[in-house]
């Protein structure tokens, strides 16, 4: 591990803008897995973190249990071991792909500029700076007013499509044990006061990783990327040590559009949100 190229990791509250700080760094060259989902997180660090948060009764939207396996000696040994474990087994495969997995054998042995994005990773970093004491840290943060009506907006849309399917095969769960999955990912994100304070909870844990590693982290704010995302781009090749041309970096920059910048401000409901939650979104500039 000590001879690894040091990964950049991303993190930051689901809803923030993650997904689209990681595309623009993958456009400009940074490897961020072979197997992703839709938001663009790689399954291989994506289960790895799930895995981790169960252990400890936790799980996205409920994060903080990931306290007692971090203050647990013994237990964060073992975990730490594993996940090096992890990293050079077969299944790295699903990051690196086949023909680099034959190559290197170990995730931590590429030789490119490479890391992964996950929410989770606000939680679990600890963890991962176990294995890579020298990464680098991407926190990406946006709106709390914002980012709990996406969750909330998202979890209805959830709850909509479960009821119809629920409705439309209601009879064939007369005969079959009761379902695995539930009928929404979060019902603490479907209220907006909850996901609020789910915000608090992952912009808090980022900035006290901020606080403590100081250089090694860079914090991007959603709007400001979006107002400005030329400069913001630039500043994010130089921090990750890409080599990008001044044509590409306008070409991924040129696709960035501002609309989407404090969207609550046209719903008079999420204003007044805002004004009730203005001691909590102030200190981060909101």
């Amino acid at each position: 591990m000590n001879r690894c190229t040091p990964p950049i990791i991303i993190l930051g509250m689901h809803r923030s803008g993650t997904s689209l700080v990681a595309r623009m760094l993958e456009e400009i060259g940074l490897f961020l897995g072979w197997r992703k989902d839709i938001n663009h997180e790689a399954w291989f660090f994506l289960r790895l973190n799930d895995w981790l948060l169960r252990q400890c009764g936790g799980a996205w939207d409920h994060p903080t249990p990931i306290h007692h396996l971090l203050t647990n000696s013994l237990g964060r040994r073992m975990v730490t071991d594993y996940l090096r474990f992890m990293l050079g087994a077969p299944r790295a495969a699903t990051y690196l792909g086949l023909q680099q997995y034959f190559r290197y054998r170990s995730i931590p042995a590429i030789e490119r500029p490479w890391g992964w994005k996950d929410p989770r990773n606000t939680f679990t970093l600890p963890l991962w700076l176990d294995l890579f004491p020298e990464a680098r840290i991407v926190h990406v943060y946006r709106h709390g007013i914002d980012v709990a009506a996406s969750l909330t907006h998202r979890q209805g849309e959830n709850l909509a499509l479960s009821q119809r399917r629920f409705r439309s095969r209601q009879w064939l769960y007369a005969f079959i044990t009761p379902r695995q999955d539930g009928f929404t990912e979060s019902w603490r994100c479907a209220e907006l006061d909850e996901a609020l304070r789910l915000w608090c909870e992952y912009i808090y844990k980022a900035r006290a990783h901020a606080a403590n590693l100081g250089n090694r982290v860079m914090e991007i704010r959603y709007e400001t990327l979006l107002e400005n995302p030329h400069r913001e781009l630039s500043s994010l090749a130089a921090f990750c040590s890409l080599p990008v041309s001044k044509k590409l970096l306008e070409r991924v920059a040129g696709r960035i559009h501002p609309s989407r910048a404090f969207a609550h401000r046209h719903d008079p409901m999420l204003r007044k949100l805002a004004e009730r939650w203005r001691e909590q979104l102030q200190p981060f500039g909101y």
